[in-house]
């Protein structure tokens, strides 16, 4: 805030203004100088970068968020088997066993259990254990050699 003319580098208070603007002027405001103004503002700028600091030590970690990415994805890929038409069921389930494998590769998800998972769903999904398993465990296989992880965040 700039200083009134004739106040001699004063400034009134916020609280000043917040009350002028609800009726409550009074003429014994409290006054605060430039230097207070400015010495109040650049505490309140440091309490903002300590507080972004705390939500940036709340956040997980990149191990945790690999984690929960790869687990998502690997929910995606059960849920995506099981809306399989019944005409395309063996090639759906190896296209995203597949897909899954690329993060088996990457190390977001363990290859038990992504296995176990995608077969619970190929049988949910009206395949016999045996065709499911060979489906999974191939494509799996397949899509490790082409790793890859989680995508990078973008920065605003």
């Amino acid at each position: 805030p700039r200083p009134e003319p004739g106040t001699a580098g004063r400034v009134r208070a916020r609280r000043t203004c917040e009350r002028v603007y609800r009726g409550e002027w009074r003429d014994d405001a409290p006054v605060e100088t430039a230097e207070d103004v400015v010495e109040r503002e650049a505490r309140e700028r440091a309490e903002k970068v300590e507080a972004i600091g705390r939500r940036r030590a709340e956040r997980p970690d990149e191990a945790d968020r690999e984690r929960r990415y790869g687990q998502a994805a690997l929910d995606r890929a059960c849920a995506e088997v099981l809306a399989l038409a019944a005409g395309g069921r063996h090639y759906g389930l190896n296209r995203v066993a597949w897909s899954v494998g690329q993060l088996v590769g990457g190390g977001l998800l363990e290859e038990a259990e992504a296995t176990e998972a995608l077969v619970e769903a190929g049988l949910g999904r009206g395949l016999s254990e045996r065709d499911a398993r060979r489906i999974v465990t191939q494509a799996l296989a397949k899509g490790a050699t082409k790793p890859r992880g989680r995508p990078e965040a973008k920065d605003d």
